[in-house]
Parts: C-alpha cells; sequence; structure tokens
C-alpha cells in the first residue's frame, strides 16, 4: 500500500468520495463503506465512521449483535413481549459501533 494513504486527509477524501448520502445510491455506499473497511486497518476505522455515521432507527446495530427486534405494531401484545434483554457479549458488539453513530431517525414505530 502506498503511504501517501496512510495521510489521515487523504484517506478521508477517499472515504468522502465513496460514502455517497443520496437516498438512491446509499446501499450501493454502504457495501463500498464496509468493503473499504475490510480492504486494512489502515481504513478501517474512517470507513466504518462513515457507515454508521447515520442509522435509519436502532435495527442495524441490534441486527449485528444478532438481536431480532420485534416489530412493536403487530407482534407485541404487551411490555414483556417486546422487552429485549441483551446479553454481555451482544453489548460489548453494540458498543462497537454505537459510538460511530452521530445521527439517529426514530419514526413512531422503531
Amino acid at each position: 500500500m502506498s503511504r501517501v494513504l496512510l495521510v489521515p486527509e487523504i484517506l478521508s477524501e477517499v472515504v468522502s468520495h465513496v460514502n455517497i448520502t443520496d437516498t438512491y445510491y446509499q446501499t450501493e455506499s454502504g457495501r463500498s463503506l464496509l468493503a473499504l473497511a475490510l480492504t486494512c486497518r489502515s481504513f478501517s476505522e474512517q470507513a466504518l465512521d462513515a457507515l454508521w455515521e447515520s442509522l435509519m432507527g436502532i435495527n442495524p446495530l441490534m441486527q449485528c449483535a444478532g438481536i431480532e427486534v420485534p416489530d412493536i405494531l403487530t407482534s407485541c401484545n404487551d411490555s414483556e413481549d417486546c422487552c429485549i434483554i441483551p446479553t454481555e457479549s451482544q453489548l460489548v458488539i453494540i458498543d462497537r459501533y454505537a459510538h460511530r453513530v452521530q445521527f439517529l431517525k426514530m419514526t413512531t414505530h422503531d
């Protein structure tokens, strides 16, 4: 790998070109950021920051920890049905990514 990519400003510029916020390209952008994060350790931190920067609900965090989030509107009869108690190992996984989230959009059914 070229040493020029180890300069944080240059790497940031590369990540910003991959991170397209237009809704139409968001899925493709997410795949590209994931691929960039998996390429090498030097790319990982900035690519993961961009990937997790903005979330539409908490489901992505829960799913990466292996937690199935019930649909509150259709499957929860009372508060016990919707109670999610993550294990300690699941909390570690959530913590690994949650600190990267800068914007979280919640809707009434999240």
